[in-house]
């Protein structure tokens, strides 16, 4: 979401954001089945159930996203959160270090199998893992053979 589109969600009253909310749970997914079970005699169950109220007070925070200017280092590389740092509400730091280490362990496993120091990397690239959200700079790193 933009900032100005945040503003405006935090701009609202409460009912029009309950509104909101509501809209966008159920907005675009297809129809709902409905359960056989019933809440009461008189009410189904609703999938998904309908906000109806605020239990707290409203708050916007922004997202931030850092990382290091280099990954990879003679004898060193930076994986996980020291490589790269995202906001904990965006709820994808441990996704990106899973694949960091899948890939150091792969290039790892690579090198190991030829037989070639894994600690060298030919001209300082880059490491470049599968997960990476800022894309890739430079080749994913081939490790030296002599």
């Amino acid at each position: 979401m933009n900032p100005e589109q945040s503003s405006d969600l935090t701009a609202m009253n409460e009912d029009e954001f309950v509104k909101a909310v509501n809209h966008a749970l159920d907005h675009g997914y297809g129809p709902h089945p409905k359960g056989n079970l019933t809440m009461s005699i008189n009410e189904s169950f609703e999938v998904p159930p309908k906000v109806v109220k605020l239990a707290s007070k409203r708050a916007a925070f922004p997202l931030s996203l850092m990382h290091a200017n280099d990954y990879i280092a003679k004898r060193i590389v930076l994986i996980g959160d020291a490589a790269h740092a995202v906001h904990p509400l965006a709820g994808q730091g441990v996704n990106l270090g899973f694949g960091d280490a899948f890939t150091l362990s792969r290039i790892i496993g690579e090198g190991v199998a030829v037989g070639t120091d894994i600690g060298e990397v030919r001209n300082g690239q880059m490491l470049c893992t599968v997960s990476s959200p800022f894309g890739c700079k430079g080749q994913e790193p081939v490790v030296s053979q002599g």
